[in-house]
């Protein structure tokens, strides 16, 4: 707004000087016509002329300035449309082309004609939001700078554009083969996984990169932007920090999660679930009101289908959201009927990723009534507990109402201790797989042994899960578990449903 003000202003001293050389000129011309009317060399003649040479070097010096005014108009007005077009076309953060410019870019590309291939690579940062959270987002900032700075070296013949957010994506023309598509794909991930500093902190990076190429996999735009996009969601479900080529098998697999997120979000609405329940015993098999809550789905057409199926898929969107309320709510209202004093029910990373998951967590169990410390909230290792991270602050919310948390499949990753110095957990749940192998593994012995010693020392339950046979059990009771969960205690149950009533009983009732 500043430069139109000033460009303005130029044109305004631009008028004033041509209005005021017209006067010149006219004066001009009146002192030439009364010098004509004078004797020559009379004193009134000398005067003319002075006055019509005065007259004449003040047009020339208006004439040039006038000039100078309008070159730097016309120079300001050129940089600040050269400065517009730059915002528009690239990112100002990073450096790489706008959404927008970006794809104009790949739609004149699959509009000329060559013989070659068309590559793609959608790069998806890992873990932007950790480092947002944890360093500032000034840190954030640094980090997607250094990331398209790399993709430039790594890939100097790729066109980068910034999609929004953590995302980029990157352009090859004329490309040979996948082949070299793909290995481009692997300089970037390499040359980014390379330690870095930035703002004065120490990262080592990463992202998950989807990768297509046209027209194998689309012979348009919006194809292989989105076959692109579903490796990279493939790449990022597999554990991120990988390159993922397209397949076609994945179009399937898409479609099936689509088709299982469809009807579990029918499922919910019409109250299809079940939720099956499997006994806590203590370190003695006495069965003392302990259960953990699990969802099973019996789909009227397809038969069970596998928590392993539906649970990833319905992370993927709010419906995940839906499905914990849904858990929660039915065990609130199960609770009595088990004559339970406390069910464990699971809470997904998603969740927890809620800012209002703790209140609304809470607001079911004010609405059922339900004791706060009948919940026990099972969460696994996945969960990353940064300080000041939103997961830590719903899981203090909860502590602090009175909720417990215990952590499950303890052991499986590689933050175990460090969550039991974070977080002020009631109970600690040893993964299966150190029970299975504890007979045959002195190792596997050994953590169930020393887990038994930090709940101890930390005055918390230690639940050992998977226990299959008696052998097991008494190897934990040795060990100094207090708890134990498995098929030798009992499979996970449904509560007995009433019957149905007949229409007759229903007109009854």
């Amino acid at each position: 707004m500043l430069a139109e003000r000033e460009i303005a202003a130029s044109f305004l001293h631009y008028r004033r000087l041509l209005g005021v050389a017209a006067l010149g000129l006219i004066a001009a011309m009146v002192a030439f016509a009364f010098r004509e009317t004078w004797p020559e060399g009379s004193r009134h003649w000398e005067v003319a002329g002075w006055l019509l040479g005065a007259l004449l070097l003040a047009l020339l010096g208006m004439v040039g300035a006038t000039y100078y005014w309008f070159r730097s108009s016309m120079r300001h007005l050129i940089q600040l449309s050269q400065a517009r077009l730059r915002m528009v076309v690239t990112d100002s953060l990073t450096g790489a082309l706008t959404r927008a410019s970006f794809l104009d870019h790949m739609r004149r590309a699959f509009s000329g004609t060559t013989d070659k291939s068309i590559g793609y690579i959608h790069v998806d940062m890992d873990n932007l939001k950790i480092i947002n959270d944890t360093y500032g987002h000034k840190a954030g900032d640094a980090a997607l700078a250094h990331l398209v700075a790399v993709i430039r070296r790594a890939a100097p013949e790729g066109v980068v554009g910034r999609l929004g957010g953590d995302e980029f994506a990157v352009l090859f023309e004329n490309l040979s083969s996948r082949e070299v598509l793909a290995a481009s794909a692997q300089a970037i991930l390499d040359a980014l996984s390379r330690p870095v500093d930035l703002k004065g902190i120490a990262l080592q990076l990463s992202a998950t990169l989807g990768v297509a190429l046209a027209p194998e996999d689309g012979d348009c735009v919006e194809t292989l932007l989105a076959n692109a996009d579903l490796a990279l969601y493939v790449g990022k479900g597999a554990g991120r920090g990988r390159v993922v080529p397209f397949d076609r098998e994945m179009s399937k697999d898409e479609q099936q999660a689509r088709f299982i997120e469809r009807e579990l979000r029918g499922a919910i609405l019409l109250d299809q679930l079940t939720v099956h329940y499997q006994p806590i015993v203590d370190i003695q098999g006495q069965k003392i009101g302990h259960y953990e809550a699990l969802v099973r789905w019996q789909h009227p057409y397809r038969g069970m289908i596998s928590p392993a199926d539906f649970i990833p898929v319905a992370e993927r969107s709010t419906l995940i959201d839906t499905l914990g309320d849904w858990v929660l709510r039915r065990v609130c209202r199960e609770r009595a009927s088990l004559e339970a004093v406390s069910i464990s029910v699971n809470v997904s990373l998603m969740q927890l990723r809620r800012a209002g998951f703790a209140q609304r967590f809470l607001g079911i169990l004010a609405d059922t009534d339900t004791p706060l410390e009948a919940i026990v909230v099972e969460i696994t290792e996945t969960v990353r507990l940064s300080a000041d991270a939103i997961e830590m602050r719903n899981l203090e919310l909860l502590m602090d109402a009175g909720v417990r948390i215990a952590i499950d499949d303890f052991g499986s990753g590689a933050t175990s201790l460090d969550y039991l110095r974070r977080l002020r957990f009631d109970a600690i749940k040893i993964d299966r797989s150190y029970i299975v192998n504890a007979s045959l593994d002195p190792v596997s012995m050994a953590l169930i042994a020393a887990v038994a010693n930090i709940g101890r020392a930390l005055d918390i339950k230690v639940v050992a899960e998977g226990v299959e046979t008696e052998e097991q059990k008494r190897m934990l009771q040795a060990a100094g578990c207090t708890h134990l969960q498995g098929y030798l205690f009992g499979r996970p149950q449904a509560l007995p449903r009433a019957p149905e009533m007949t229409p007759a009983q229903r007109r009854v009732a």
